[in-house]
């Protein structure tokens, strides 16, 4: 925990440099209640519907907040528009995922008129993982299951918030620890009833899609090779069957052999991304109890 609240303080002297010069926000027209603390009124756009969540969480309603991906495939397949650009130079405030998720987002940034927009990179702190794919080293854009990382990433967007509504500065900081709290007490309950279990478990996956939650949880898994089968690398390495348990990606059709199986999810357009940690973190537990 020391270790993360250095990376924050590093984090937000980077930040506020890189922040400072671009917004100018908007005052407040509005008759919603507590006018007279609201301090300034944001249009904020977010690239995911999941970001729309979080800021949500984060702002209670104060701002006028939009997004502009619904799925994983719109963002994938999108490509920039000048009407998008300038939508987005005309908000106060712009975020993105960042560590590789939006593969657009270098030339739309670049488009950008940063005179009004304040642009946000919500990835900004963490240490990034990779995988292989199709023999290439490749950034593992899901950070945000890994608790450890959402709360870099809620810093981030608590810390954007304060410095466009600095009149609001305790407002947000009040429900950043109260978001980073439940994030604790995930963790916390996870490894109480992990340490006092008796049941040792051999965590096998295909894929590093889940590193950054698993490294957080400090939990031990093995990477099988695609031309290795599951029970050809149980043989080989002398395991108990009964006691291996297969990490899917919710949705994979990944052949299990008949082994024990847990499905997870690196990402979820439906729900947050407090609700998708907290998914994840039960399904493993569910395991230990």
């Amino acid at each position: 925990m020391k270790k993360l609240t250095f990376i924050m303080i590093i984090v937000t002297g980077a930040f506020f440099i890189g922040l400072g010069g671009f917004s100018k926000p908007l005052l407040a027209e509005t008759g919603d209640v507590n006018k007279t603390n609201r301090g300034v009124y944001l249009n904020i756009m977010a690239s995911t519907k999941s970001e729309y969540y979080m800021l949500n969480s984060l702002t209670d309603g104060r701002h006028n907040i939009e997004y502009m991906f619904s799925n994983e495939k719109e963002n994938k397949d999108y490509k920039p528009t000048q009407d998008a650009v300038n939508n987005v130079s005309n908000m106060n405030l712009f975020f993105y995922t960042g560590n590789g998720y939006e593969p657009w987002v270098n030339d739309f940034l670049g488009d950008l008129n940063k005179l009004n927009v304040g642009v946000v990179d919500l990835s900004r702190g963490i240490r990034s993982r990779y995988f292989t794919e199709q023999g290439q080293k490749v950034i593992n854009p899901y950070y945000w299951t890994g608790p450890n990382e959402f709360e870099i990433m809620l810093y981030n967007a608590k810390s954007a918030l304060q410095e466009k509504d600095p009149a609001n500065r305790e407002f947000y900081e009040k429900n950043y620890n109260k978001m980073v709290g439940q994030i604790n007490k995930l963790t916390n309950n996870f490894s109480k009833v992990v340490q006092k279990s008796n049941k040792k478990i051999t965590f096998l996956t295909r894929n590093k899609d889940f590193e950054y939650l698993l490294s957080d949880l400090g939990i031990q898994y093995t990477v099988v090779e695609k031309n290795v089968s599951f029970d050809k690398y149980i043989k080989e390495n002398n395991l108990d069957r009964n006691n291996v348990v297969v990490i899917k990606n919710f949705g994979s059709k990944e052949d299990a052999e008949g082994l024990r199986t847990i499905s997870l999810q690196s990402y979820n357009e439906s729900i947050s991304y407090m609700e998708l940690l907290k998914n994840n973190i039960n399904s493993i537990l569910s395991l230990y109890k």
